[in-house]
Order: C-alpha cells, then sequence, then structure tokens
C-alpha cells in the first residue's frame, strides 16, 4: 500500500484548501484507492513552503500548528483504510499512551509522558495488582482513588494536577483517533492546587551575588543565575544553551527552546558588568569609568561623583518622604542631587556604548557556535544544536544532567552566601525578574508578557496571579538596571 499527503482546494480559487491521504492499494491487477481527510485547513503557500515529501512532515514554523498535524499524519499513515475496523475500538490506556509518546519528537515531553506514565502504573499494581486497563474502566472514582494516592505518596497538588492533564490529552488524543469512544472522564476532575508565595529573592541577595568575585565559590553558578534574572528573566534552558554568535551588536538575539519563537534582550548595565566579568574585561570597564566625568554642576570624576551622592542618600532620615529616582532614594525639592544623578545615567550610558564596543570586538574572536557558559555545561553534543528543533536524545540528557546539578549548586552557593532564601531553584531568576516589573509603576499585562516571552496574555496573567508581592513603589524607567548599584 502506497499513501501520500495532498493539497486539495475545495473551489478554484479558493484561498485556503484541505489536507488529505491518499492511499493506492495495488492486488494484482486490481487497483484500489481512497482519500480520506485530515480536518486541517490551511493555504496552498504554507503548504508548499513548509510541507517536506521525504519526510511526509511539516518543518517547525509559527504560521500553522506544525505539531499537532504532523502527529496526526502519522498516526494516520500507519493505518490501514482498506481493512474494515469495529465500531468500537477500546484500548488499554498505558499501551495507548505509549504510542503517543513514542510519536513525540520532543524527548522533553517524552520525558513528562514517562514520569506520568510510571505514577499510573504504581497506582495500578498497589490497587489492582494489574499493569494496564481499559479506557471505559477508568471513571471518576478511580481518579479520586488515584488522587488520593498519589497525594500519600507525597506528590504536590501541581505535580498531581499536571499528571492529570496529560492523562486527560491521552483521553482526548485517543477520543479524536477513534481508539476509544465514551467521553473524558479527567475532563469534570479539577485538582485544588495550593497557592504557596514564589520564592524571590531581595535586593541585599542580590548584592551579595553580584560581589561574588571570579576565584571565589560558585562564581560561575552566580553569573549564570544573575545573567538569567538581568537578561529578562531568561529560562535555564536559554541561558545555559545561549550561544557567542547570539551577542549581536545591539541586541542579545536568541529563539525561546519552549516556544520557538525569537527574542531580544537589551543590553543593561548590568549584562554588560556580567558579560565582561565572564569574558575577563573588568578592568576595561574599571578604565572607562575612571576615565569618565560629570559636568553638572561642576566637573568631577564619576566615581567622585557617585561616591558622593551614595554617602549623601545613605545618610537621609528613615522618617521624611522620599522619591525614587533613578534608583537613589531623595527628597522632592533635592534639586541638587537630581541634577547629579542625571549626569551619573548620561554618563552611565555613554560608558555602556563604550563596553558594548569591547564586548563585540571580543566576541568576534571566540568560537561563533561555542556555548556562553561553556565552562560549566561542558558538552559538545551542542556545537551544532538549532535552538528551532527539538533536542535529540543525547541533548535532552545532556541538558537534564546539568539543570540537575545546576539546581543542586544553586542551593549550596545560597546556603554559603546565606541568602534570604535557601532552597532556591533556577526559576527563582525568573520569579524574582517578574516581581521586580509587578513593582514597576506603569507596567502593565502586555509589557509583563513580552518580557517574559509569553505568546498570548492568559499565559502571563496566570504567570503572575499567584505567589508574587504585588506591593508597588515608585520605581520608574530603568529600575531593574539600578536597583543593585555596584558599591
Amino acid at each position: 500500500m502506497k499513501s501520500s499527503i495532498v493539497f486539495s482546494e475545495k473551489k478554484k480559487g479558493d484561498e485556503k484548501g484541505y489536507l488529505f491521504i491518499t492511499y493506492v492499494e495495488r492486488r494484482g491487477e486490481i487497483v484500489e484507492k481512497k482519500k480520506i481527510s485530515l480536518n486541517y485547513s490551511l493555504t496552498r503557500d504554507h503548504f508548499e513552503e513548509y510541507f517536506n515529501k521525504s519526510f511526509n512532515q511539516f518543518r517547525p514554523n509559527k504560521k500553522i500548528d506544525f505539531e499537532d498535524i504532523n502527529i496526526k499524519i502519522k498516526i494516520k499513515l500507519e493505518e490501514n483504510p482498506f481493512v474494515k475496523k469495529k465500531d468500537k475500538i477500546y484500548s488499554q490506556f498505558l499501551a495507548y499512551m505509549e504510542t503517543r509518546k513514542n510519536l513525540k519528537n520532543n524527548y522533553s515531553t517524552q520525558n513528562t509522558y514517562e514520569s506520568s506514565s510510571n505514577m499510573f502504573k504504581k497506582f495500578l499494581f498497589y490497587k489492582y495488582k494489574v499493569i494496564d486497563l481499559d479506557f471505559k474502566e477508568i471513571d471518576d472514582d478511580f481518579i479520586l482513588e488515584m488522587e488520593n494516592y498519589f497525594s500519600n505518596e507525597g506528590l504536590q497538588s501541581s505535580t498531581i494536577r499536571f499528571y492529570f492533564n496529560n492523562y486527560s490529552t491521552v483521553f482526548n488524543n485517543a477520543m479524536k483517533n477513534n481508539v476509544y469512544v465514551g467521553k473524558n472522564p479527567f475532563n469534570e476532575h479539577k485538582v485544588k492546587v495550593s497557592v504557596k508565595p514564589k520564592k524571590i529573592l531581595d535586593d541585599f541577595d542580590i548584592i551579595k551575588l553580584l560581589e561574588i568575585k571570579k576565584g571565589d565559590l560558585y562564581f560561575i553558578e552566580s553569573r549564570m543565575f544573575l545573567f538569567s534574572l538581568f537578561a529578562n528573566g531568561l529560562r535555564c534552558s536559554d541561558m545555559m544553551l545561549m550561544k557567542h554568535e547570539n551577542i549581536k551588536k545591539d541586541y542579545i538575539e536568541y529563539f525561546q527552546i519552549k516556544t520557538k519563537i525569537p527574542m531580544k534582550v537589551n543590553y543593561s548595565d548590568k549584562v554588560i558588568f556580567i558579560l565582561m566579568d565572564l569574558f575577563d574585561l573588568l578592568g576595561e570597564h574599571k578604565r572607562i569609568e575612571a576615565e569618565s566625568k560629570i559636568h553638572k554642576p561642576r566637573i568631577m570624576p564619576y566615581r567622585i561623583a557617585r561616591k558622593r551622592l551614595l554617602t549623601q542618600v545613605g545618610n537621609n532620615r528613615v522618617d521624611e518622604d522620599y522619591q525614587s529616582y533613578y534608583g537613589y532614594d531623595i527628597k522632592p525639592n533635592d534639586t541638587e542631587s537630581k541634577i547629579i544623578i542625571d549626569e551619573l545615567v548620561r554618563v552611565e550610558k555613554n560608558i555602556n556604548l563604550h563596553c558594548k564596543v569591547i564586548i563585540n570586538r571580543h566576541i568576534k574572536k571566540l568560537d561563533p557556535k561555542e556555548l556562553l557558559f561553556k565552562d560549566y555545561v561542558k558538552a559538545e553534543c551542542f556545537n551544532d544544536y538549532n535552538k528551532t528543533i527539538s533536542m535529540n536524545k543525547l541533548q535532552f540528557d545532556t541538558y537534564k544532567s546539568k539543570f540537575t546539578s545546576y539546581n543542586a549548586k544553586l542551593k549550596r552557593m545560597a546556603k554559603l552566601y546565606k541568602l534570604s532564601i535557601e532552597d532556591i531553584t533556577t526559576h527563582v531568576s525568573r520569579f524574582t525578574f517578574t516581581n521586580v516589573l509587578l513593582e514597576i509603576s506603569g507596567i502593565n499585562l502586555n509589557d509583563i508578557r513580552i518580557a517574559l516571552g509569553h505568546t498570548n496574555l492568559a499565559t502571563t496573567q496566570k504567570y503572575i496571579q499567584t505567589g508574587f508581592d504585588f506591593k508597588k513603589s515608585d520605581l520608574v524607567n530603568s529600575e531593574i538596571n539600578y536597583k543593585f548599584r555596584r558599591k
């Protein structure tokens, strides 16, 4: 039997058409053909641009839901439409879940299916001493008993909900592909997740991390964490697999591994400081600072002006009213301090421009495909890694190992440097960045969505609605850059 994917318009000249699979079976001199719709609509241009005929799969892109249609194509190509099916098919749940897992090209998704399946197996053996069961045997009572078992095993409510979402997806796919006829019992079961405060580092924690120097314990881990924080709350995977080629002239540009969408991050003064620290260029940074001067209210070396201003605002009495001005707490009528601060900000921007030139000059000497944090990751399998496609098994296993190691070292670092939260994880940098955004006056939901790289507002709203500190302050403009000034 031969099969192929074809595009067909309902009427000639239609803007959109539909995908079909044509099957051809030859039995001697008899040739039988069937054409079955995939129930998917798209334009001819998208079909011709993204469909790979050699593999019968769509290439990754942002125009169509390529992952869903690719899975559907794989399933349909394995079917034989010339063999009659029974009216109702009841399949074993875990067996079907295994087939779904094997269809996934993303090893991270495969891993989540594997862990979900293993917990399901544990419950089945504990309760019934069996290794699988039919879809039709899973009902409301079964699910409630399973939730209680998972909870008694020590799983967090958020983890239980995650597993149940995977089981629900399996049910939906089985129904969609006529493997199971019935209802999805997981749709009616809602796992209540207790709200926990997000783990967020405070100002003094960040300053402690900034003061860690090369040669100190956990220097590289501190720079990885701070880079994630100040580069718009980078996810761990995007930070750890950042390459030299992503450090462009004006922006840091990269593809998000999770969403496959391009991102741009501006060079804040903290990102510049971290990059120069990583590249052993802090001597150049200090030289430029030493040569810089402010001109108002009088000509004065930049470092001296900043030191005097920090001393002045540091001696402010706490019982008086103050306002935040570019990260400095000053009296509302303190015009002289505002003039000095304006000059400091102007000079800092000029320093950053010079430092960006030095960084880009240094980057050109390095291998563009080399990882920014190569001294930590130390894995050649990522040299030719393309973030627009999924990791292969070696890459995924290597990343998972480094991710686990990084989390463990973050906890030891937090304990050694006596941070306010010892049980920190990679995501604390993203939480901390988000919390700073929530404190900035005038920031709206869409601003946060863009900064975090979410594809839609609903994701951002769900992300920030619980667990953050919502206290507002008078932080303005580039507060994330000025908040943690180096003394």
